[in-house]
């Protein structure tokens, strides 16, 4: 894969410009997604498509926001206790240590937890690790092979015949902003298109006709 002909074609398209904190972070992902040997271009152009619309365009790996909202979010003292405990967050003060984190928006202590087992990292010591460039890449990359956020895998959405971009959007959250991401993974399916060897081109699974989520 020829990375320079990658970036430019993004270039104008989703990004005026890279950061240094950009091309890291998406090289990242890059360099995740070949070490976990997965290659179905559709694929991976759906998972720097998450990552682009959950990090902010790639600018943060932590969730916006300030303690007395994640407190409110997701704190057994905060607003929603009940979400809190299913996240695992049954200490007062998890709601923030556990917010947010890396590309895939990781969150709780029961999630944190989950990954840092699947790892074998101390994440629950150490929750900042989650944002970090690699670890973050890791996360969202094998999360997504396995299925680890919402039990829908990649395999569920890319085959070797057909893709979907809407749907796919249920490994994450449901369909929230699913024609938006949808979007973008055109974006950087065209990118990873101009940079690599001649793609087959796959039939797009029926969309629905609902796209406003948009």
């Amino acid at each position: 894969m020829n990375r320079n002909a990658f970036f430019t074609a993004l270039r104008g398209k989703l990004f005026k410009g890279f950061t240094q904190e950009q091309t890291r972070r998406i090289e990242a992902i890059l360099d995740e997604v070949k070490a976990a040997d997965y290659h179905h271009p559709y694929g991976v152009a759906y998972l720097l498509a998450t990552a682009h619309h959950e990090s902010d365009k790639f600018r943060s790996y932590r969730e916006y926001g300030d303690a007395d909202y994640f407190k409110k979010m997701y704190d057994i003292e905060g607003s929603r206790p009940k979400k809190a405990r299913e996240l695992g967050n049954l200490t007062p003060g998890d709601g923030a240590k556990f917010a947010g984190g890396g590309p895939s928006q990781l969150t709780g202590r029961k999630n944190y937890q989950k990954q840092g087992n699947k790892l074998g990292l101390d994440l629950l010591n150490n929750p900042e690790l989650a944002a970090r460039d690699d670890i973050a890449a890791r996360i969202l990359v094998r999360g997504m092979i396995d299925g680890d956020f919402t039990g829908k895998k990649l395999s569920h959405y890319f085959t070797a015949e057909t893709y979907d971009f809407w749907g796919a959007r249920r490994m994450i959250n449901g369909t929230d902003k699913a024609a938006l991401i949808a979007g973008y993974a055109e974006h950087y399916l065209q990118a990873l298109i101009a940079a690599s060897e001649p793609i087959k081109t796959l039939a797009a699974a029926i969309k629905p006709d609902d796209t406003s989520y948009a």
